[in-house]
């Protein structure tokens, strides 16, 4: 059955909607890929205690602040991604969506993208519960 792929009418807004939708969670987690990286290199030096300017106790409560934070940035990017699932999909469900046109592509991979990150972020700060910064650092 062809489907018509009609084009949508994008306000000035809707391009950067898209964009966050599609592509704010993978900035959100390499973002936090980044923190934990920094963090753990500045916490973890060669002093017993961490550096005299961020201890290792400062630097998980630091951690897991940006990890939240972060992923609340990844939970936004897939409510805007359904968002602009439903304004510009031509089905109801998602069980019958095809996302012919990039406007509905970015949306419906926006909506998985930031599902699948957002466990990858969980994921990311569970150790900390678990194992010294500094330990998982070395």
């Amino acid at each position: 059955m062809p489907v018509q792929n009609q084009p949508h009418n994008l306000t000035p807004l809707d391009q950067p909607r898209l964009w966050f939708g599609f592509a704010g969670s993978a900035a959100a987690w390499l973002a936090l890929f980044i923190a934990d990286l920094l963090l753990a290199w500045k916490a973890c030096t060669d002093l017993p205690n961490g550096s005299g300017v961020l201890s290792v106790g400062w630097a998980i409560y630091l951690f897991v602040g940006v990890t939240i934070a972060l992923l609340g940035v990844t939970i936004a990017a897939g409510i805007v991604s359904f968002g602009n699932f439903q304004r510009f999909s031509n089905h109801a469900s998602l069980l019958h969506t095809e996302a012919t046109g990039r406007e509905e592509f970015m949306a419906l991979g926006g909506m998985f993208i930031s599902l699948i990150l957002s466990l990858g972020i969980v994921w990311l700060g569970i150790p900390l519960m678990i194992i010294n910064l500094c330990t998982r650092a070395r």
